[in-house]
């Protein structure tokens, strides 16, 4: 094995990089880990660990090599090593789209920039890691626009269906907490109840926007087609592309006939997607044509929690700084200030399509 990660570390020398100094830099991480035993067995025991078995969690985040990192420079063990796992999968040309392996380099590349934009490092840190770990693992698959990743299904509500009529609803989970408004909020004063008897099921829905539905529903002859521990596909929207409606279903497509070639054992109940893209409060300011409310038509939505994450991360892509000093460079993030200023919130969507209505 360690022969093998040594001929992957050789590739890392001929892998393009846009930045000269991010190039030199990783090389010259990857020449002293070929050059000191004691690395060379670091990086291998990182590589067992992280590719070597069952996927890891968000863990990864937060371990720690002090001897490597003294060496080598802050996470930067983990860097070569991602690097390294990408270099196999283009080798072993795994998991083909479009008559090409599948973009592990480039989704790497992607987090790779991000890091060092957020932590001014070229070594893997925080969830930059994870995510770049996702992709060359691989659980996590790039098909044009948009991203696809094999999980568990775990969102806060359970789907039933009418196997008759086809109609489904989205019912809460018992003990979500709201407030007046219908919003997802950990303080909230009403609290859901899920109670299910046969193919009866009494509890909460939501509304169009993914809002609490305070009238309690009772709906005969469903039975649950999305529960807690089904297998699902999670969607992704890596990047800050164009999400126009003719590349999402280009990309959905893909991923069906994907994931019968490579998964044909994978008996999925739907695609799902949890992201800041499906908060339907942006709605008060986009236009009904936009991209991003046309991806939200496609999903049933419920809003999940509410999140400070996205409007660093996502809409102006800079690390977290007090919201004063954010400055905005077009009418989207402009609008989304506006809204925060006078006191609204950015919430997470968590929504689904059933396979049967891809």
């Amino acid at each position: 094995m360690k022969k093998r990660l040594t001929d992957l570390l050789m590739d890392l020398k001929n892998l393009p990089f846009e930045e000269e100094e991010a190039r030199l830099a990783v090389q010259k991480a990857t020449e002293q880990v070929l050059s000191d035993e004691a690395l060379l067995s670091a990086a291998q025991k990182h590589y067992d660990a992280l590719f070597g078995g069952e996927m890891l969690g968000r863990e990864i985040i937060l371990w720690e090599d002090k001897e490597a990192d003294a060496k080598l420079g802050d996470s930067m063990i983990f860097t070569v090593v991602l690097f390294a796992r990408a270099c196999a999968l283009e080798k072993e040309k795994a998991y083909l789209y479009d008559g090409k392996t599948v973009g592990f380099y480039k989704a790497l590349m992607r987090h790779f920039g991000v890091n060092i934009c957020r932590n001014k490092s070229y070594g893997m840190q925080e969830a930059q890691r994870f995510w770049a770990y996702c992709y060359v693992k691989p659980i996590s698959f790039e098909l044009g626009r948009l991203a696809f990743e094999i999980l568990d299904y775990h969102y806060d509500y359970t789907v039933f269906k009418n196997p008759l009529t086809k109609e489904h609803f989205p019912f809460a989970n018992g003990g979500q907490t709201f407030d007046k408004a219908g919003l997802p909020d950990s303080e909230g004063s009403f609290t859901t109840t899920l109670e299910v008897a046969g193919d009866t099921v009494c509890g909460y829905t939501y509304t169009d926007l993914g809002h609490l539905d305070f009238e309690k529903k009772t709906v005969a002859g469903v039975l649950p087609v999305l529960s807690a521990g089904d297998k699902a596909i999670a969607v992704h929207m890596p990047g800050n592309a164009k999400l126009d409606a003719e590349s999402i279903s280009a990309s959905i497509e893909s991923a069906k006939v994907f994931f019968s070639n490579y998964f044909p054992q994978l008996d999925y109940k739907a695609f799902v997607s949890s992201s800041w893209l499906l908060d339907t409060g942006l709605r008060q300011f986009l236009k009904e044509d936009s991209n991003i409310v046309k991806l939200q038509k496609r999903f049933r939505i419920a809003l999940a929690f509410k999140n400070d994450f996205s409007l660093y991360d996502n809409i102006f892509n800079v690390p977290k700084c007090p919201i004063e000093e954010l400055v905005p460079q077009n009418r989207f993030q402009q609008n989304v200030l506006d809204m925060l200023k006078v006191g609204g919130s950015l919430y997470s969507g968590r929504g689904y399509i059933l396979k049967e209505e891809l």
